[in-house]
């Protein structure tokens, strides 16, 4: 009978661990780097600690952007993207520019944005959100939720981290990404 309950709870854990996952947007949310949906380059690690396990560590000099980011189709069905996820900025030297900064962005792109012959820049239907911002350090791992209304037109997100035209390290961990009602 125990052995049976063990078996039982066992089975049970690996079910909502598969439901959970299903309802993540994003491929590999625990940033894995042997698992895919990142990609690997200059000023990108995976790296682990004790607190969050695996996390995304992007490192910048002002002279670089460094960015990682995922792409995905948009479900007309999502109206609003919540975003959950742990941030730690050990340092950060901001930029000039408002936005040089350590930021988690999503860029949505509507159809007019793949047009070769698009008339005019305003016409690209390409709008910036940002679902977390960073000029100066974090005091260690701070939680994040954060939702984003994402405009009727887009047909698809590109969701990542970056450090923009800033010197810094911006860790992230346990991304979620969900649509809510």
């Amino acid at each position: 009978m125990k052995k049976l309950l063990t078996i039982t709870a066992a089975a049970l854990a690996f079910t909502l661990a598969q439901a959970e996952e299903k309802t993540n947007l994003i491929l590999n949310g625990n940033f894995d780097p042997d698992l895919p949906g990142w990609r690997k380059g200059v000023g990108i690690s995976y790296e682990t600690d004790e607190t969050h396990g695996g996390m995304m560590v992007l490192r910048a000099t002002a002279e670089k952007d460094v960015k990682n980011e995922q792409e995905i189709k948009r479900d007309a069905s999502w109206k609003k993207l919540r975003f959950t996820y742990w941030v730690n900025v050990p340092s950060i030297t901001p930029g000039e520019a408002g936005f040089h900064r350590a930021r988690f962005t999503v860029t949505a792109l509507g159809p007019n944005y793949f047009k070769k012959d698009r008339a005019a820049e305003e016409e690209k239907q390409a709008w910036y959100l940002v679902a977390g911002d960073w000029a100066a350090p974090t005091e260690g791992w701070v939680k994040v939720e954060k939702v984003l209304d994402i405009p009727e037109a887009v047909i698809v997100l590109r969701i990542g981290a970056g450090l923009f035209r800033s010197e810094g390290e911006l860790r992230i961990a346990d991304l979620k990404v969900e649509a809510v009602e």
